[in-house]
């Protein structure tokens, strides 16, 4: 299908850092697709997720203005689209998709593929997301003592079964 209404404007993924150590993009869309040969990549923040934050205090929406409050200081690396461009970095780092503009129609779409290899922080147990900081909201709740959530639990192991294919 094409032009399918209800996916324009699109708006990239929030700022946030990964439960991985490494985090690897590559973009395949053609660039003649991309109406903003200035942006439509990542923006990657040069301050870290705190060790001690949790998986809902780094990667959540409902925290994404603390994010970017703790993010104030932070310089940037801007890093646009091209295609067949990798960007490898440390999941650790804050970033968050630029705003895609593309041009109209399946062929077009920006398609990103996103590979997340080893632990956040050198990790060997669990998913070494830190206890969290205490700024957790209702909507994430957590169990134990060690700040995981089940449902999280289950994400973590989703991405490293697709790593491990």
């Amino acid at each position: 299908y094409s032009n399918n209404a209800s996916d324009w404007p699109l708006q990239g993924t929030a700022v946030h850092a990964d439960v991985a150590a490494v985090n690897l993009n590559l973009w395949l869309t053609s660039d003649a697709a991309n109406e903003d040969p200035d942006g439509g990549g990542l923006i990657i923040y040069t301050k870290q997720a705190p060790r001690t934050w949790g998986f809902a205090d780094y990667n959540s929406l409902d925290q994404v203005p603390q994010i970017k409050e703790f993010l104030n200081d932070s310089a940037r690396v801007v890093v646009p689209h091209r295609q067949n461009r990798v960007v490898l970095f440390n999941s650790n780092l804050f970033h968050e998709t630029q705003t895609p503009r593309f041009r109209s129609g399946y062929a077009n779409r920006r398609i990103n593929l996103t590979f997340l290899f080893g632990r956040r922080c050198g990790g060997s147990g669990g998913t070494n997301e830190g206890a969290g900081s205490g700024r957790s909201s209702p909507h994430h709740q957590r169990r134990g003592g060690n700040g995981i959530s089940e449902s999280r639990e289950r994400q973590s192991a989703s991405i490293e079964s697709r790593i491990e294919l």
